[in-house]
Formats: structure tokens, sequence, C-alpha cells
């Protein structure tokens, strides 16, 4: 629930289900989380090993987003990813009609089916329930 807040725009937005067994997935980092900053020695040898653990360690109060992240050294911006690694699109509980009508559009054109699934607030719990769109 909350990650949806966070990264979809208030459940506006949509999300993306990969399989994990291609690469780039293969070469994610699970996040660690804790209470003190990590610190780093200036003349590290090991500049790469610092790197990766500066941008893949965060604040405790994080750790429900069981988060993993790619690092690439030296590389900055979009990772591409195999199209046949996308499973499913889930659109956010609020998203608006004409972006769900634009995103199903794009993927009518796509040459590998994927399945579309929406999430939708629970009637009586603070929970989001998955269904097929």
């Amino acid at each position: 629930m909350l990650m949806w807040g966070h990264y979809a725009d208030s459940h506006r937005g949509y999300c993306l289900e990969f399989d994990t067994n291609f690469t780039p997935f293969l070469i994610a980092y699970r996040v660690e989380y804790g209470k003190m900053r990590p610190s780093f020695r200036l003349f590290d040898l090991n500049k790469s090993r610092a790197m990766t653990r500066g941008l893949t360690y965060k604040a405790e109060y994080w750790e429900y987003e069981k988060e993993w992240r790619i690092v690439t050294p030296g590389k900055v911006g979009a990772i591409e990813f195999p199209p046949r690694s996308l499973k499913a699109i889930i659109f956010g509980a609020g998203i608006l009609p004409e972006d769900e009508a634009k995103l199903r559009e794009l993927l009518a054109q796509r040459a590998l089916p994927i399945s579309i699934k929406r999430a939708k607030l629970h009637s009586e719990k603070f929970e989001l329930v998955i269904t097929d769109a």
C-alpha cells in the first residue's frame, strides 16, 4: 500500500511485473537496511565495492520495501530489459481512464502478450487486491 502511494502517484500509476530469470535482474543486489549510514575509506582500493555499498544501503525505516537494485558501475540512466522478461502490468487502483486506455493501446501493439491486472482497494481491510483486468 505504501509503495503505491510513494512510487505510483497515489495509486494513479502502474506497476510492471518482471520474470527475474533474465539479465539485468540476475545482477541485482538486495538492499541492506540499518540505523547507521555506511562509512567508506577515502583511499579504499576497491572503489566498485564502495560504490555498490553506497547505492544499496538505506535507513531501516524503509525495510518494508524489500528492495533490490541493479548497479552497473560506469553506466548511468535507464536499464534495458529483454521484452520477454515483462510478465504483467498492474494498473493502480486510481489510474485515470485515459492513462489506462493509452497503456492498453501500447500493449496491443506489443508482439509478446502479457497479463493485465488491476490493484483494487479491499472493501474492509487496509489492503490491495490484485485481480485480472
